[in-house]
């Protein structure tokens, strides 16, 4: 019976879908892409490449 219960646990863990995604790196891209057209912007408006 023990053999039985874990078989279909076994089953429906290989099944499921994986839901947690790590965003971790998504938002340390999104930071360093900011702050470099932050950083552009400010230099264009200070040496007036505009």
């Amino acid at each position: 019976m023990g053999l039985a219960s874990s078989g279909r646990a076994g089953r429906r863990s290989r099944r499921a879908p994986m839901a947690e995604i790590n965003v971790t790196p998504f938002v340390d891209v999104m930071l360093v892409l900011l702050i470099g057209q932050g950083c552009i912007t400010l230099a264009g408006l200070l040496h007036g490449l505009g």
